[in-house]
């Protein structure tokens, strides 16, 4: 009782956020894609990668940081809880492109589809990592 009566002192705003708060509603801070990168690599793929050789968790390495970089190119250094639908279909749109037109420097369909595959992965286990599965729309429809 004494938590729900500290709700009603303060500003408008402060009443808000300490109300979201009590009740459970409030959405947990958001991390940039660049970070997320850095906790998935540090506290979720130690145990996707405890058989493999050092150049095979270098390699898996890799390729998750170059689908972060290429994400980040097209849609930005942005919150992960604030990509949008339009910034997955972008970044699909981008890939499709890279693989089906004449761009430099031309890709094939596996690297597309690599791509596109570790962004879904770093999204599906950051977010259920946090508890926010569902916030994972953007990647599985």
């Amino acid at each position: 009782m004494s938590r729900a009566l500290t709700v009603g002192r303060g500003s408008d705003t402060s009443r808000t956020a300490k109300a979201d708060a009590l009740l459970g509603t409030a959405r947990r801070p958001t991390i940039a894609v660049s970070k997320a990168l850095e906790l998935f690599l540090a506290e979720i793929a130690p145990d996707l990668m405890r058989n493999k050789s050092p150049q095979q968790k270098r390699t898996y390495e890799k390729v998750k940081q170059r689908a972060v970089n290429d994400f980040i190119e097209i849609c930005g250094d942005k919150g992960m809880a604030e990509i949008t639908r339009e910034d997955a279909v972008k970044f699909h749109g981008w890939w499709q492109k890279r693989v089906t037109e004449e761009i430099e420097p031309k890709c094939s369909p596996n690297s597309g589809n690599r791509d596109v595959g570790n962004i879904r992965k770093l999204f599906d286990d950051y977010f259920k990592r946090i508890g926010e599965d569902d916030l994972l729309q953007h990647y599985n429809q």
